[in-house]
């Protein structure tokens, strides 16, 4: 736990899991299968291919299917 607060560490156990939520819903593009990121303004993902798609990976926000994918991704372009 998080200097023994249970607390504490239940807080921000669950403001981590809402922000993987978000990332994992608003980045995340099912049509070009990688991560983008997102224009508050037009409620959309960029168009954008860069490496920040990658991150979630590094974080371990994304999962087996979402990782394939980038991988395909990354080495096709």
């Amino acid at each position: 736990t998080l200097n023994k607060n249970v607390n504490t560490s239940a807080k921000y156990m669950s403001r981590a899991q809402a922000r993987k939520k978000a990332i994992l819903k608003y980045f995340w593009s099912p049509d070009q299968k990688f991560f983008f990121d997102y224009d508050i303004r037009n409620r959309q993902n960029t168009i954008v291919l860069s490496l920040a798609g990658v991150y979630p990976l590094f974080f371990n926000l994304a999962d087996s299917v979402h990782a394939s994918a980038i991988a395909r991704r990354v080495a096709s372009d």
